[in-house]
């Protein structure tokens, strides 16, 4: 007989007979926003320079899905998605802190939502998937930062998993082994690594130049190891940066960069040519120069993850995912993808 496997059917070994692939209802596209036990949708953030109460992302437990399993019924975040109610131009002048429930910050400093956020057609990718458990949320807290009260939309959108159902339950099934493997791998991870996003520190957040000015500003990686992806800005006017590693003495230019061709934003941000490891202690010396020829706000933060381990860790954890996914395979022919994507 041909082998008719495709994206919704498989061959069960067992029975010889092909049956669907039922893993599309255990794991599926997900959008999540603030807790609406907390505040309405739209949030309301008042007029500059007031901050907003802070609010929650919370995954909640579904009651009928994984409960007494260990799973619970969490969410894998890849994107994040902004929008506002009055200002619809390329600089949308709000800022926002993240934090995990765990009191781990995912920021150095509040950074500016158009090198964090992107928008419904262009949303902004996470370099590093957000992993929150059930009954775990991340605190935000947005201020406007000029002109008027707005009302804020944002969502954490990815995958979310929801294992509710007799077959999915049922001992030394193949589906719960393949989905163990995802809670395992994925738990284990966040221990080590999530995502951070590195921005101007007190007193130069954001970094204000008059007319032609040239300043140096100092970032220090603080309490562990970084590994930057992207690079990333959103300014009054156009500037031009160059970077260095104060402890070596390398620079990452011979010359000065400038935003207008140089640096994107969270919707298209700048790839780093190599993703640039920073290790605890160490310190980029930013210079800004104005070219826009009148006073200047510059917001820049760069995008990566910050790695609570050894760095020789990251590829053992990668390795074990592909261990998982290699398993799960072999039990449960249906998997279309690795186990961390």
């Amino acid at each position: 007989m041909k082998n008719l496997t495709d994206d919704y059917i498989y061959l069960d070994t067992n029975t010889g007979k092909y049956v669907p692939k039922t893993l599309y209802r255990y794991i599926h596209p997900y959008w999540l926003t603030f807790n609406r036990l907390e505040t309405a949708v739209p949030l309301s953030v008042a007029a500059a320079p007031a901050l907003a109460k802070p609010v929650n992302f919370f995954v909640q437990n579904n009651s009928v899905a994984g409960e007494g399993e260990g799973f619970g019924t969490p969410l894998l975040a890849k994107y994040i998605v902004f929008a506002d109610s009055t200002d619809t131009t390329a600089l949308s002048n709000v800022t926002v802190f993240m934090r995990n429930f765990n009191g781990r910050d995912y920021m150095n400093q509040p950074v500016h939502i158009r090198t964090l956020a992107g928008t419904a057609r262009l949303p902004a990718v996470l370099r590093e998937p957000l992993f929150l458990e059930s009954i775990s949320s991340i605190s935000t807290q947005f201020q406007k930062i000029s002109g008027g009260a707005v009302n804020i939309w944002m969502y954490l959108a990815g995958k979310y998993f929801y294992p509710g159902s007799v077959s999915f339950k049922a001992p030394n099934s193949p589906l719960s082994s393949y989905m163990k493997a995802q809670m395992d791998y994925m738990r284990e991870r966040e221990k080590y690594v999530h995502p951070f996003w590195l921005t101007t520190a007190a007193p130069d957040a954001p970094v204000v130049l008059t007319a032609s000015q040239t300043r140096q500003v100092d970032i220090k990686i603080s309490d562990t190891t970084l590994e930057l992806y992207t690079i990333m800005a959103a300014s009054t006017g156009n500037f031009a940066l160059e970077i260095q590693e104060v402890r070596t003495g390398q620079t990452l230019m011979n010359g000065r960069i400038t935003q207008t061709n140089s640096i994107g934003d969270a919707t298209f941000p700048t790839k780093l040519p190599f993703s640039y490891k920073l290790p605890q202690g160490a310190r980029l010396r930013l210079t800004f120069q104005d070219l826009s020829a009148g006073t200047n706000t510059i917001f820049l933060t760069f995008q990566g993850r910050k790695i609570f381990a050894p760095i020789k860790d990251v590829p053992e954890l990668d390795r074990i995912a592909d261990d998982y996914y290699r398993t799960a395979q072999n039990a449960f022919p249906m998997v279309a993808e690795p186990v961390g994507v």
